[in-house]
Formats: C-alpha cells, sequence, structure tokens
C-alpha cells in the first residue's frame, strides 16, 4: 500500500479520510481535516522533509477543515510555508477560508494544477461527480509512487471520470460506502463494477464491519489500514 492513511472514515465517522506518501524528501498530503489534526502531529515529523505538499480533493470539512490550523502550524512551530496544491477552480474557495481563519497568504504557498503542472510523481488530476452543492467541483488524483500508477478517486459516486487510468493501475483507493447513497460509491455498485487493476483498496467506509465480511471472497480487495508510527 503506496498511500498511508491518517484516518480512513466517511465524514460522520470517528476518522476521515485524510493521507499521505512521501516522494525523496517531499510530503505529500492529500487533504486535511481538523478532526485528524492531532494524529497528524504524533505520525509526522515535519522538520524530516524539504518540501511539505498539500493535495485538496474538495472543500467539504472532513477535508479541508484543518487546512488553516496546519498552514499555521508549521507557520509557527517550525517557520515552514507549505505548499497547498489545488485545482483552479477551488482556488478562490481556499483563499477565502484560509482569510476567514486568519491566516495571511504569506504564511503558505498557493499552487494551482492545471494540465500544464509538472510534478514528478502528479500524473493527473480528475475533476469527479460528488455533491450537487460543492458546485466548484471535487477532484481524485492519479499519482505514480515508487513506479506505481496509484489511482486516488476522492469522493465520487462513480469510476467514469477514472476510465482511463483504474483498469490498468497498480493501486485503486476507491471511495467505498457500505450503506447506499448517492454521492458515494456504494458497495453494491463497486462489486458489479470492479477495476481490472492489480489491488483494490476501499477508503471513506462508513461501516467497516460491514465491508470486511462483504469483501472476504474477493482476493485483491481490502479496507485501507490507518497508519501507526
Amino acid at each position: 500500500m503506496e498511500i498511508k492513511f491518517i484516518g480512513n472514515g466517511a465524514g460522520f465517522s470517528k476518522t476521515n479520510n485524510n493521507a499521505f506518501f512521501e516522494y525523496n524528501n517531499e510530503l505529500i498530503l492529500i487533504d486535511c481535516s481538523m478532526l485528524n489534526m492531532n494524529r497528524i502531529k504524533e505520525i509526522i515529523d515535519f522538520k524530516k522533509y524539504d518540501k511539505i505538499n498539500v493535495f485538496i480533493t474538495h472543500m467539504h470539512a472532513d477535508h479541508v477543515s484543518g487546512v488553516p490550523n496546519l498552514i499555521q502550524h508549521l507557520f509557527h512551530s517550525y517557520d515552514i510555508l507549505c505548499n497547498i496544491m489545488i485545482p483552479s477552480s477551488l482556488k478562490e474557495d481556499l483563499i477565502n477560508l484560509n482569510t476567514i481563519c486568519g491566516v495571511g497568504k504569506e504564511m503558505y504557498h498557493l499552487i494551482v494544477l492545471d494540465d500544464n503542472t509538472k510534478l514528478p510523481y502528479l500524473v493527473k488530476t480528475i475533476r469527479t461527480p460528488h455533491a450537487k452543492h460543492l458546485v466548484n467541483g471535487c477532484y481524485g488524483y492519479v499519482f505514480k509512487i515508487n513506479n506505481k500508477i496509484c489511482v486516488f478517486t476522492g469522493d465520487t459516486k462513480d469510476l467514469s471520470s477514472f476510465k482511463d487510468y483504474i483498469d490498468n493501475c497498480d493501486e485503486a483507493y476507491i471511495d467505498t460506502s457500505y450503506n447506499s447513497v448517492n454521492v458515494h460509491i456504494s458497495w453494491n455498485y463497486l462489486k458489479n463494477n470492479l477495476p481490472k487493476c492489480k489491488k483494490i483498496y476501499l477508503m471513506h467506509i462508513d461501516d467497516e464491519e460491514g465491508l470486511k465480511k462483504e469483501i472476504m471472497d474477493y482476493s485483491n480487495v481490502e479496507i485501507v489500514k490507518i497508519y501507526e508510527r
């Protein structure tokens, strides 16, 4: 499992679905909720990295409520300006959130992701269908980590946006709900549309025990484990 998880739960769970991986001397965080801030501080040694990059998937609180606090923590405690990596449609939303929370623009770098963005570990930024009230969108990412292609769906209600990548990837991290909802992928949908990739990891889960029973007969499907340092 190339991507490590600070939490693996859905929006109203005990942990939120935030994750990270490393590339050379860089830390790449995927979202940051306030609920997960204490765990992030416990398991990550910020001082060992040359760069800290935070990729944003969308503006729901279980994904971005901790971003202003993280920026302040890095700035005041370590004199670090982190890089907030964000699709262009979410740029103003993120700036407004930080401004409301008293985070000045001098405390972080904002890097807008588009088709011209060149990063050695980023293959593609993909807009996903999630919740209708997120008018500025929701995003997933395709990463290359240790020569493995890893699809990270973010929050999405189907896999249509990832059709060019997901069947041939090494690892697919898929938003999966045991209970049927109309803004996330349900297990019933997923089991009938399983990608032909090498390994499938279920994330952003709402009922771990329910999903454990369902996946017992699938050798290449498992629930993401929460990282312990």
